[in-house]
């Protein structure tokens, strides 16, 4: 403690000592102070000048900041630990790989009967999923799903058509898709066979796929109209870092403003302990105040722990 070199209040003894010894804190057992008192191990010497003593107090406030800091952290960790898994799901053949999110589709939709005849053993297992969670609870429409993901807080997914999956989140900015498509199928208008309005059909459908008609169209109804464009983006991001919040240097600037400030105030401290007790040692003495002070600061910087001081009354602050 840079106190401890300062303050002669740190290198006199008691009035029945033979010989005044100064209080060690060099750098070394000053570093083993700060350390011996966070794990609350034995230390023989304590601060004895109102200087130290700050300097040990402000010291102490910034372990608890920290420490207090630490705690919220890990609790907060623990509290969205389950959500670290939506940053591994990049797909619906993630989903059988982790145990934190549950899902299911409506039950008895096309979207179940899709993974009940998918011959893929990654959506087999989905399904399997999804049949076993049916037999406790079903979601029985696609309302009922919706609200079943916004209750949850991010602990159940609804798979859903993904036509029906994009009207939706485009005007609900709290639901989110994870993921791309899984078995894209295309819709057809069913005509009676041998129709000789079939080719008209297909060649207009052709038509407007080609310019891009159909796509404005879908635009306009899925995006536009009804509600749908609220949203800035309707997919998931699926970065840790979107998770879980990195500690910055900035979160610790208040305390280290506090050690800053509490070791100045240590320091002025113990240069008034330095000007006080030259003053009282002068006064005793009848020496000089200049040379008083000047001898006071000499044996800050060139007396060694071992070394013994002259016998002299330590003044009462």
């Amino acid at each position: 403690m840079g106190g401890g070199l300062v303050s002669p209040y740190e290198r006199v003894g008691t009035l029945d000592q033979e010989t005044q010894t100064w209080t060690p804190f060099t750098l070394c057992y000053s570093t083993w102070f700060a350390f011996g008192t966070f794990f609350r191990q034995f230390i023989y010497f304590q601060p004895r000048a109102p200087s130290t003593r700050v300097l040990t107090l402000v010291w102490w406030l910034l372990v608890i900041v920290v420490a207090a800091h630490y705690v919220a952290n890990l609790a907060s960790f623990f509290t969205l630990r389950g959500l670290h898994s939506v940053a591994t799901i990049k797909s619906v053949y993630d989903l059988p790989d982790q145990n934190q999110i549950t899902y299911t589709s409506l039950y008895g939709g096309s979207t179940w009967a899709f993974f009940r005849d998918a011959q893929s053993e990654s959506l087999q297992r989905v399904y399997s999923v999804m049949y076993n969670r049916a037999s406790e609870s079903r979601i029985l429409s696609s309302t009922q799903g919706i609200e079943e993901v916004l209750q949850s807080q991010g602990s159940f997914g609804f798979l859903m058509e993904e036509p029906s999956l994009e009207y939706t989140t485009e005007r609900n900015c709290e639901l989110k898709q994870l993921g791309g498509t899984v078995g894209s199928r295309d819709y057809a208008i069913a005509l009676q066979q041998d129709s000789p309005y079939l080719d008209y059909f297909n060649d207009a459908l052709y038509a407007i796929r080609e310019s891009g008609q159909l796509q404005a169209l879908r635009d306009m109804w899925w995006r536009q109209r009804r509600g749908g464009g609220q949203c800035s983006s309707r997919f998931l991001a699926a970065e840790p870092s979107a998770i879980t919040p990195e500690v910055e240097l900035d979160d610790l600037s208040g305390p280290l403003l506090l050690v800053g400030v509490g070791a100045g105030l240590a320091l002025v401290l113990a240069l008034l302990e330095c000007c006080f007790y030259a003053a009282v040692s002068a006064s005793s003495k009848g020496n000089d105040l200049g040379s008083e002070m000047s001898q006071q600061v000499s044996q800050a910087f060139t007396t060694s722990p071992s070394s013994h001081l002259p016998l002299t009354r330590q003044a009462k602050l």
